[in-house]
């Protein structure tokens, strides 16, 4: 069972009676005044990720969202064309269905049903490498898989989102979409993040199914000062693309870590005072993507 359960029973009456807000709640595709929502979200996505120093969108999601530019290593943010034979095959044996760690070394973040790193990667090979090629390895691999999206971030930078989460585990997201905006729920537990839709959680309440679970691990963050991340998109069979996937996953962060003070308000006032929060104000928020 999700942990949507008990958390969001604190919010279920204000979500479905609109008066609780001091703004109606939305529908679940609220009109948006714009001519072309996706293009302009694209845009300014692609706008973001160059300012940040990344070529891609991709590339701003797996390494975090800066507060200031800083160039990054060619082979953090691109595939290595170069990669000695070595390095290929340390990366081959480096991804595998090793056997999992006891569970006395289990990452305590992690629910029992949920795969150790042991079980992903071979960690005392990674542990030979430094993390601009584990970022790399990490990555590549799950560039393969099907459903899944992938970052490693900075330890810091990890921290803040977790203590962020662990303060204010609850928001909502606007996803944008031809008609208007779709509303995401999301819910930190633990080293996890569970991303599921408005219209899921009206639906089915506590039996919501998440479209997007976030799991990070810590296994390296005392070795080599980074935390891995995947995200394994509709694994509860909800539906969600990768592009849609990734934007939630960098809004998390600009919401809860980089962004503007006000984002970061928003967060508090969900969790805190939820009667006075406004889903206007959150998409001219999301908008600015800064």
């Amino acid at each position: 069972m999700l942990p949507f359960q008990r958390s969001l029973k604190t919010h279920a009456r204000s979500l479905l009676r609109p008066r609780a807000f001091a703004t109606a709640a939305p529908t679940i595709l609220a009109p948006v005044a714009t001519d072309d929502v996706l293009s302009k979200y694209r845009n300014k996505l692609q706008e973001r990720a160059e300012k940040e120093g990344f070529k891609s969108v991709e590339d701003l999601v797996r390494n975090g969202v800066k507060e200031k530019a800083k160039p990054k290593p060619a082979t953090a943010i691109m595939p290595n064309t170069q990669t000695t034979a070595t390095s290929q095959n340390t990366q081959k044996s480096a991804i595998n269905s090793a056997p999992s760690k006891p569970k006395s070394e289990r990452n305590e973040g992690l629910p029992s049903v949920e795969k150790p790193l042991n079980d992903i990667v071979k960690i005392e090979l990674l542990e030979a490498e430094t993390p601009e090629r584990i970022e790399t390895i990490w990555n590549e691999h799950h560039a393969t898989v099907a459903g899944m999206v992938s970052g490693v971030m900075p330890v810091s930078f990890y921290n803040a989102l977790k203590a962020k989460g662990k303060e204010c585990p609850l928001f909502v997201l606007p996803l944008p979409r031809e008609t208007g905006v779709e509303f995401y729920f999301l819910q930190f537990a633990f080293n996890q993040i569970y991303y599921t839709s408005l219209l899921e959680y009206k639906t089915h309440l506590s039996e919501a199914r998440p479209k997007l679970v976030l799991t990070h691990y810590d296994d390296l963050s005392e070795s080599k000062g980074v935390v891995l991340m995947r995200g394994e998109v509709g694994r509860e069979g909800g539906v969600l693309k990768a592009d849609d996937a990734r934007l939630l996953v960098l809004m998390t962060q600009m919401f809860y870590v980089t962004g503007s003070d006000a984002k970061k308000k928003m967060v508090e006032v969900f969790n805190k005072t939820p009667k006075e929060f406004q889903y206007q104000a959150l998409m001219d928020e999301a908008e600015k993507l800064a």
